[in-house]
């Protein structure tokens, strides 16, 4: 843990590990959705599985992290940080939903990855000091994901939950259920995991550098996709 700031390095380290393949992804999606690549399928294979993995490493650190603020802060000082992290998440989500649906009206982010991040930390709020009640909530919540899937509709009041029209789409899509579960499962591994955050030797030079990509995850995020179209604009 670095003892100036609080933050526990090999979560920012895993988060940079994280980001890196999301911007990959990304580069795939992007040369397969927008300039036809057939040699790039993101919905099946190896980069559909590429890319959920990398979303689930970053769900469960949102959860890991939830857990780490709530055991070394003082209860009021811990909600006030997870309710910023709230208010910049989703803040951040509804300026991408109105860029979304002015750009791209037929394909809008209503619940993408931001929108879930902030929802669930939200969420999770409550059970962010117990461990294994998180773990067995997460598990339940990720075996409702097949009948939840299931049922049709024909409105996106429950569009948050997993439940959507038959002609419901969308550029980025990820609803509570599964991936609060995953949210969950990562908040008790970190209340489970906690005491060894704290005693960790201090990182090698190589995963400082891979720290602070973790640590800017989120704007690295905000803005890699635009430089990617654009980089991409200009050579196609």
């Amino acid at each position: 843990m670095n003892k100036k700031t609080n933050r526990i390095w090999l979560i920012d380290f895993i988060r940079g590990i994280a980001i890196i393949m999301v911007v990959l992804f990304h580069l795939i999606f992007n040369l397969k959705f927008f300039y036809e690549f057939e040699m790039f399928d993101y919905k099946t294979g190896f980069w559909f599985w590429f890319g959920r993995i990398a979303a689930i490493v970053f769900m469960l650190m949102v959860g890991v992290a939830t857990a780490t603020v709530v055991n070394r802060k003082e209860k009021l000082a811990a909600l006030k940080i997870n309710l910023k992290r709230v208010g910049r998440l989703l803040g951040i989500s509804l300026i991408i939903s109105i860029a979304t649906l002015i750009i791209f009206p037929g394909m809008t982010i209503w619940f993408g990855i931001l929108h879930l991040m902030g929802t669930g930390i939200l969420l999770s709020l409550p059970l962010a000091r117990l461990r294994w009640v998180n773990v067995i909530a997460g598990v339940g919540i990720l075996f409702l994901s097949e009948p939840v899937g299931g049922i049709e509709i024909k409105h996106m009041a429950f569009l948050p939950f997993g439940i959507t029209p038959n002609t419901f789409a969308s550029l980025d899509y990820y609803p509570l259920i599964p991936w609060l579960g995953v949210i969950l499962i990562g908040n008790g591994m970190g209340n489970l995991l906690y005491k060894k955050f704290v005693q960790l030797r201090g990182p090698k030079a190589w995963e400082k550098g891979m720290a602070v990509l973790g640590k800017n995850s989120l704007w690295i995020y905000l803005v890699h996709q635009p430089i990617l179209l654009g980089v991409l604009w200009v050579v196609f």
